[in-house]
């Protein structure tokens, strides 16, 4: 139904086509199973018709439908605009326009128990682009007849981030909404076995439960969970998914008029894409469908662009007739508005509309808009449409109010009271259950019934703080809520030596210079059951310890129960006795004599090693002189090479690197160098086509500073210099 939501749209049309029966009664048919007479087989025909016959009652009038383990859901997607929701307990807020899509979920219970809750799962990155959520005011039985239970027709912003929302103050269903999922909990009974919430056959009962998001998000089939009796079960429903970041479609709600049976209808949803062209519309069912009279429509429509991308969404598109539809003055409606008084949170009314028909014989249909099963609310006025029609085809349109008022002799709200304190318990294990020693008044009634979320058999866990909801009800319909918290720590009395850890100090032997060495500590719990201690060590298990040492190693063993013990072991490493020589590494190198007509060389190294110690990898030879190193004619330089293993041999020779002049070399005009009389030296040269260059390294060279001709007098903080001319042509 429409109440008095102010969500601007209605998806309350009847979809036919959806029929299912029930799950049989297990429980009954295991009892039947056993019993082997032909007069036990008759009766296992009519228990199990029952069952079925019970579940089947009921049918989904709209949506796709899908399955949470026994219980049946149809989800209902479509877009919105929120101009008044909840914002705090009991609290509306109006004049908002707040774009979202929805999605609504039927649901009709099974028989294997009453639904306390049920959950939807989306991924963490939807999470933050929620809006809100909405739950039901009653359910419909089995039978079809409605069950009002209490609460207002609005849907809940999520305004206060995550967490329990119970703003919708006397509904059946709180709304507890997490990063990524939604879990709706009852109240009360929450939904009795067999009976549904939504718009279900033979009588619709709005609202149902739906969810609020961002029309960014596409949808799909995501995880769902029910705890149905004693069991959780699994399955799918349709929810949020994230959407795609390059398309999104923008479509609204239509609502057409014609005097027509039906009328064809051209869809003018638009796509933005941020990342490709060609974008192609594609809708279902299609533009220029010929669509009734009278008809509320789901439609859905799916783009795609040259690279690939898809987004989809949702509008709905409403039929009404014309108010200029010829002839018209064949059908009258005498509709005046209502007023009925109640002491429920809602009631239904009986629609006292009458019609006239003097151009066809056949009578008038009415068809209601919300319908007159309708559970109204407490204080709301409703406006009702009423459309007549008869099979010559005429069809006239009027409307009337619902306003539903609070009963004269409602009696006093104020009846039960509640009186529960906070509770702190203790305890050494990872868990523990707590008496909930309430206390409850009840100065209109007798029989007050206690509920407690999550329930009184519950292990609450050592070192967490619990709400838990209190909720008091009795026969004659008075309810109050209350909420408390549980806190659970560790006794300080606890027994401390709970966990003894067994480890003895290791030696190993090696003739490698470091070696690994497994742990082999164990531990043994004797208070806290379950799993076995973990156990951790402060030294890694691929630690390589050094050849000739001790070291201690901490062992920290710890369980579910937050017990803890610590011990120490130590790991000595010492030399093997049969390590055999130590000249492990032989490196094969020679003098090298180079020549050049250049003022210096570089030379390529050529020594070799052999290992006959350590396996795998060859030994690593190091120079003492750098690569690239341009060793100066007229020179003999000593190199050191050194040879090493991955176990941590080494082994050192030498080799000397000569440099003469090429036999083929021109005369030269090179450098002279003579010793100063007052210290130092002076290099001279001949030529005047040439600039001074020196090193420290005989690796990078760099002009002389203020040197421009022959002689250069050396300071003496520069006589371990290198120098050589760079002629200029």
């Amino acid at each position: 139904m429409r109440t008095k939501t102010e969500i601007q749209k209605s998806s309350s049309s009847r979809l036919h086509g959806y029929c299912q029966t029930g799950t049989r009664n297990r429980s009954r048919t295991a009892l039947i199973n056993v019993v082997r007479t032909i007069l036990a087989s008759v009766l296992f025909l009519l228990v199990v018709a029952a069952a079925h016959s019970a579940s089947a009652a009921l049918t989904f009038g709209r949506g796709t439908p899908t399955a949470v383990g026994p219980v049946r859901f149809s989800s209902s997607p479509d877009s919105v605009i929120i101009t008044g929701a909840l914002t705090g307990p009991g609290t509306v807020t109006s004049a908002l326009a707040i774009p979202a899509n929805r999605i609504q979920y039927d649901v009709i219970n099974s028989d294997t128990g009453p639904m306390f809750t049920w959950t939807i799962f989306y991924g963490a990155a939807v999470g933050p682009s929620i809006i809100g959520a909405g739950t039901p005011l009653g359910y419909v039985a089995s039978t079809g007849a409605i069950v009002p239970q209490g609460g207002i027709a609005y849907a809940t912003l999520f305004n206060a981030g995550y967490g329990v929302y119970t703003y919708n103050t006397g509904a059946p269903w709180m709304i507890d909404y997490e990063p990524d999922h939604i879990t709706f909990i009852g109240n009360t009974n929450s939904l009795p076995m067999n009976d549904g919430v939504g718009y279900l056959n033979p009588t619709p009962y709005l609202p149902s439960f739906d969810i609020l998001y961002d029309p960014s998000l596409g949808n799909g089939l995501v995880p769902a969970n029910a705890r149905v009796g004693s069991l959780t079960y699994n399955g799918q429903v349709y929810g949020p998914v994230p959407g795609n970041p390059c398309l999104s479609i923008h479509a609204t709600n239509m609502v057409v008029q014609t005097c027509q049976p039906c009328i064809p209808v051209t869809f003018t949803a638009t796509a933005t894409d941020t990342c490709c062209t060609n974008v192609t519309l594609t809708y279902s069912p299609k533009s220029g469908t010929c669509f009734p009279l009278g008809s509320v429509n789901t439609i859905q429509v799916v783009a795609q662009d040259a690279c690939g991308n898809i987004a989809t969404n949702y509008f709905t598109l409403t039929v009404n007739p014309g108010p200029n539809c010829q002839p018209t003055n064949c059908i009258s409606l005498n509709a005046s508005n209502i007023v009925a008084y109640t002491c429920n949170p809602c009631t239904t009314v009986k629609y006292n509309v009458t019609a006239s028909d003097p151009c066809c014989a056949s009578p008038v249909t009415l068809t209601y808009n919300p319908p007159e099963t309708t559970c109204f609310p407490q204080n709301s006025v409703t406006p009702v449409q009423v459309i007549g029609v008869d099979q010559c085809g005429h069809a006239v349109t009027n409307t009337f109010t619902v306003t539903i008022l609070p009963g004269p002799n409602c009696g006093n709200t104020n009846c039960i009271q509640i009186y529960q304190t906070n509770i702190v318990a203790l305890t050494c294990s990872n868990c523990t259950t707590v008496p909930f020693n309430t206390l409850v008044f009840d100065n209109c009634c007798t029989n007050v019934s206690l509920l407690y979320n999550p329930p009184t058999n519950t292990c609450f866990g050592v070192n967490t703080t619990t709400p838990v909801q209190i909720l008091a009800f009795d026969p004659c319909g008075n309810r109050v809520t209350n909420y408390i918290t549980v806190t659970v720590l560790r006794d300080p009395n606890c027994d401390t030596n709970c966990i003894s850890i067994h480890t003895t100090n290791i030696t190993v032997y090696t003739c490698s210079n470091c070696v690994t060495v497994p742990f082999t500590a164990t531990a043994t719990d004797r208070c806290c059951p379950g799993a076995a201690p973990t156990i951790t060590y402060s030294v890694p298990a691929t630690y390589c310890f050094p050849k000739g040492s001790t070291t201690p190693v901490e062992v920290v063993a710890y369980d579910q129960c937050g017990n803890r013990a610590t011990n120490t072991f130590t790991v000595t490493v010492v030399p093997r006795t049969d390590c055999g020589n130590t000249n492990c590494i032989q490196i094969n190198c020679s003098n090298i004599v180079a020549y050049t007509c250049n003022p210096c060389t570089p030379v390529v190294f050529n020594a070799t090693a052999v290992d006959t110690c350590c396996p795998g990898a060859a030994p690593t030879l190091v120079y003492d002189v750098p690569a690239g190193f341009c060793f100066p004619q007229n020179t003999i330089t000593t190199v050191n090479v050194t040879a090493s293993d991955q176990c941590g041999n080494s082994a050192t020779r030498s080799f000397t690197v000569t440099v003469v002049p090429g036999p083929n070399c021109p005369p030269t005009h090179g450098l002279t160098v003579t010793n100063n009389p007052t210290g130092g030296m002076v290099v001279t040269w001949p030529v005047t086509n040439a600039e001074l260059l020196e090193s420290s390294d005989m690796i990078h060279w760099a002009p002389v500073p203020g040197v421009t001709g022959s002689p250069y007098v050396v300071p003496p903080s520069k006589s371990k210099n290198f120098y050589r001319l760079h002629y200029l042509y």
